[in-house]
């Protein structure tokens, strides 16, 4: 329920996602099930490049992802999603 919040509001506008980072945290593992973009690890400044560069010269494929982005923050990330499940672990707590 807690990931950068910079990925939610990139995946909520339909924009395909590069992240830079551990291709096995939570990000790459959402970017990877949803297939809202690319991981690109750390110092890979040729495989960033590359990654833009395709992107850039395949704008179908660039808007295909962002519509999983989106359809994946709809389903999952929507404020009123997060709300009831932050409501369902409080109320546990409190039980």
């Amino acid at each position: 329920m807690i990931v950068p919040s910079k990925f939610y509001g990139i995946i909520a506008v339909g924009r395909p996602v590069i992240f830079i980072g551990a291709p096995d945290g939570e990000i790459a593992r959402l970017i990877g099930e949803s297939g809202c973009g690319y991981v690109v690890e750390p110092g890979d400044g040729a495989m960033l490049i590359e990654r833009i560069r395709h992107l850039a010269a395949h704008p179908e494929e660039a808007a295909e992802m962002g519509r999983r982005g989106l359809a994946t923050y709809a389903s999952q990330f929507a404020p009123d999603l997060a709300l009831a499940d932050w409501e369902r672990i409080l109320t546990a707590l409190n039980s």
